[in-house]
């Protein structure tokens, strides 16, 4: 997509508005831990009450400095795709964006993360309905917007709209963009990376399946069945609460799946 369309210039009004959300809340984060310093410097220390307090602000600081180094990291790239939708039951159409993590700022939703039930909707290249069970409701969705976002560095490079009026199609078929591109620069790398910017509705429908639900998945080699479970377990664990990671045992070929 060229970068004069209009797409894409919205698309990047967007993002800007949204990375100095993110950048200023980090601001007010680093203000917070100056003042803690400060109050950590300045406690006379010697009695058991100023040791406990002076671990509480380090604890404080601790969990300040991590939210920091996140809010750095969604700054550089906060999502990676768009999806717009109508609840069947409504009248107003919604946008979400998508992104690795879950990033909200002020009460405002930033980004959702794609282990999230709706974002499920993202990964399909038709248009059309969805029934989906969010919190043992039963929703009904038409998606009519699916847009990929490719940003480095907190600047939007390209902007790839996989359905809706500027999508790119071939036979009536829509052309996914971004797979063929990513698909291009992965061929020559043999290491595992994560795949959801590329998940495919067939993919997504066996990572979303029931938790309690027992398959087998067959496919020949390098089909992309290993990294199909890695992620559907990441999506277990984000939606079930009560399943701890270390109740999870995987069994690998060789370290390059040690990841």
């Amino acid at each position: 997509m060229v970068k004069t369309d209009s797409a894409f210039l919205k698309e990047e009004k967007h993002l800007e508005m949204d990375k100095k959300a993110i950048l200023g809340e980090m601001n007010d984060k680093n203000k917070e831990v100056q003042n803690l310093n400060l109050e950590i410097d300045t406690n006379p220390g010697g009695t058991a009450e100023n040791i406990q307090v002076i671990k509480r602000l380090r604890a404080k600081r601790d969990k300040l400095n991590s939210d920091i180094k996140n809010y750095i990291k969604w700054s550089m790239c906060p999502y990676f795709g768009r999806l717009d939708f109508k609840d069947d039951s409504e009248s107003d159409e919604e946008t979400i964006y998508i992104g690795k993590d879950h990033i909200e700022v002020n009460d405002k939703v930033i980004a959702i993360s794609w282990k999230a039930p709706i974002a499920g909707l993202y990964y399909d290249n038709k248009p059309k309905s969805y029934t989906l069970s969010i919190d043992g409701q039963i929703n009904r969705y038409t998606v009519t917007l699916k847009r990929t976002l490719d940003i480095k560095n907190g600047k939007l490079e390209k902007c790839f709209t996989a359905f809706g009026e500027d999508a790119i199609t071939l036979d009536g078929e829509v052309i996914d963009e971004k797979l063929l591109e990513i698909i291009k620069e992965k061929r020559n790398n043999p290491k595992l990376t994560d795949i959801i910017m590329t998940i495919q509705s067939n993919q997504n429908k066996i990572m979303r399946s029931p938790v309690d639900e027992s398959f087998i998945l067959q496919g020949c080699a390098g089909s992309g069945k290993t990294m199909i479970l890695l992620h559907r377990i990441s999506v277990v664990l984000y939606n079930n609460k009560s399943i701890m990671p270390q109740n999870i045992l995987i069994l690998t070929p060789n370290k390059n799946f040690d990841t």
